[in-house]
Parts: structure tokens; C-alpha cells; sequence
């Protein structure tokens, strides 16, 4: 249902002879009480080992990597469909073990899954990657690897940027 309503959405905006559709897989530090998964490594692996999926992949980028893209594409007048994703895909295995490690939470905090053991409620592909290679060349920008929007987020958390928009 999830997708059917994203692409009835997008078929709304695409009758419009000016428009842009940010197809988005982000992650960032969220003002409202909800959280996303790299708040959930953050919360949960200071206290407990977390599963990540090993056969689950991702292309996630970072809300302020996302917002500098998305400017980049209204200044150029963008129009159509595009990938606003990191250039390079991870497991949730490794975003999370990655993100980890980066915080000095140490090895052996990610514990590994395979997808196919999970109950979902709604069945889901395992690869959620996006090929960003469009927008890459629409905009002459370089979209940052998975790795390196890891990186950005982790400045910021130690900069303590959640902390200001939590309070917003």
C-alpha cells in the first residue's frame, strides 16, 4: 500500500509540466519524538547488541547531504524523476556497524541477520539501493558514497546538531 500511494502521488505531480520528483532514501536527526535507523544505532547499541541485516541494502543519505542536492536540483531547473541516495549502497549490517565503530562503540555491537528470518507485516525488497547516476550528471555534483554521508553525520552528532533541533 505504501508504495502504490508513493507512486499515485507521483503520477499526480508528473501532469504537471513543472515539476520534480526527489526520489529519497534519508536518514538524519529527527526534530519529532520518532526516530530513524541511525538514531536507533545510536540509542540502542550503548546499551545492548542490535541486529542489522546482512542481505538488506541501501543507498541512505544524510537529511543535510539531501538538502544541499535538492537545492542544486531547484537551481538547475530540474524537471522529471530522479535518486537522491548516497553513490554507493550498504547492508544495514554494515551502516550500522560503520556508524558504530565511527562512535567508538567498539566491534561486535552489530549483531547479524539475514532478512529472510524477520516476520514483516508487509513483504519488502531486499535491495532499496538507488541509482544516483542521473542526478550525479544533472547537477555536476558528486553524491557522496555511503560511507562518507556516514561520516557527515557523525561530525554533526558530535557537534551536537540533534541536540538544537530536538529543542526547535
Amino acid at each position: 500500500m505504501y508504495a502504490q500511494t508513493k507512486l499515485a502521488g507521483e503520477k499526480e505531480v508528473a501532469q504537471l509540466s513543472n515539476h520534480l520528483v526527489a526520489r529519497a532514501n534519508i536518514f538524519g536527526f529527527n526534530a519529532q519524538p520518532k526516530v530513524c535507523f541511525a538514531e536507533r544505532v545510536i540509542n540502542e547499541a550503548k546499551a545492548k547488541t542490535i541486529k542489522g541485516f546482512t542481505d538488506s541494502f541501501f543507498s541512505s543519505l544524510y537529511t543535510f547531504d539531501f538538502a544541499e542536492l535538492l537545492d542544486a536540483a531547484i537551481g538547475k531547473d530540474l524537471k522529471g524523476i530522479y535518486h537522491f541516495g548516497s553513490s554507493t549502497s550498504l547492508s544495514r549490517y554494515d551502516f550500522a556497524d560503520t556508524l558504530a565503530q565511527k562512535l567508538g562503540y567498539g566491534k561486535d555491537l552489530i549483531a547479524p541477520l539475514s532478512i529472510k528470518e524477520f516476520a514483516f507485516k508487509a513483504r519488502r525488497s531486499p535491495d532499496l539501493s538507488l541509482n544516483v547516476e542521473k542526478l550525479q550528471q544533472a547537477t555536476g555534483i558528486r553524491i557522496p558514497t555511503a560511507k562518507e554521508t556516514i561520516d557527515h553525520f557523525v561530525k554533526d552528532y558530535k557537534n551536537e546538531i540533534h541536540s538544537s533541533l530536538r529543542a526547535s
